[in-house]
């Protein structure tokens, strides 16, 4: 899920740790005082930053095998592949040696990242136990297979759906497309439909013959499904349970590893 601001698009994900860090700031202003207060940011942000390194160090060396083939994937710390228990301990551990060494009152500056990370896992709780009220379901709408054949998207219910909003101009959709496709091919518990924005039945065929995707329900879709659930950029992918019900929007492109823990989560 996400939410927009003009032309920005921001996953809860990231507004709920950006809240949480925030909060942990908030909770060490009022702690603290005079001098501690002033170099207790440093601590804060060495930690965090620290956290979040140590995040994704633990969740690439565990899907090692993966990133062994994709080294420069490392790197791409935005397709949201983090340990948290891993983040977690670390920012704990950074910020209680930086404290006493500093002489910051190590307490309550453990007290204030608490506070935050509380605030941050109370969000997630919030949300995730509202989304069965407000997420929405499967549209009623009706795709177009590349023999021009009517598709109704719901015909897909009764299993976990993946619904990938995709172009064949669009690079990160090109890249994520090898993992989609090798994904449908393991998972035929899960309906894997890609939906194709507003190109030409011709000029998806060529890219699927091209590129040797042997790819399952390739669909047109004249906007109708980034409207109806506000994708604001190309690749968006939607991730439904067996009843229908919206669980997961990923924007932006897929690795291996990011889209086998959405499949686990579905599935």
């Amino acid at each position: 899920m996400g939410v927009s601001a003009g032309p920005f698009v921001i996953s809860l994900d990231r507004l709920f740790l950006f809240a949480g860090v925030m909060i942990a700031f908030g909770a060490a202003a009022l702690l603290l005082r005079g001098e501690a207060k002033t170099r207790s940011s440093p601590i804060l942000w060495t930690a965090i930053f620290a956290g979040v390194i140590a995040a994704r160090i633990a969740y690439v060396w565990a899907h090692a095998e993966h990133y062994r083939a994709n080294p420069f994937e490392v790197i791409q710390v935005w397709d949201g592949g983090l340990s948290a228990i891993a983040g977690i301990a670390t920012t704990f551990i950074v910020a209680a040696l930086l404290a006493v060494r500093r002489e910051v009152g190590a307490r309550r500056v453990l007290a204030s990242l608490l506070i935050g990370m509380s605030a941050w896992g109370a969000l997630h709780f919030v949300a995730a136990s509202m989304r069965d009220e407000i997420s929405p379901g499967l549209a009623d709408a009706t795709l177009y297979t590349l023999d021009g054949e009517p598709t109704a998207l719901r015909s897909f219910s009764g299993k976990p759906v993946v619904l990938n909003l995709w172009a064949t101009w669009c690079p990160p959709c090109r890249r994520e497309m090898p993992a989609l496709s090798a994904a449908q091919a393991e998972h035929k518990d899960v309906h894997f439909v890609f939906a194709n924005q507003n190109e030409t039945a011709a000029e998806v065929r060529n890219f699927l013959i091209a590129q040797r995707l042997p790819i399952e329900n390739a669909m047109l879709d004249r906007g109708v499904l980034a409207a109806e659930y506000g994708a604001r950029g190309l690749p968006t992918t939607l991730f439904f349970d067996r009843d229908g019900r919206l669980q997961h929007v990923h924007m932006g492109e897929l690795s291996a590893p990011r889209l086998a823990d959405y499949l686990s989560s579905i599935d």
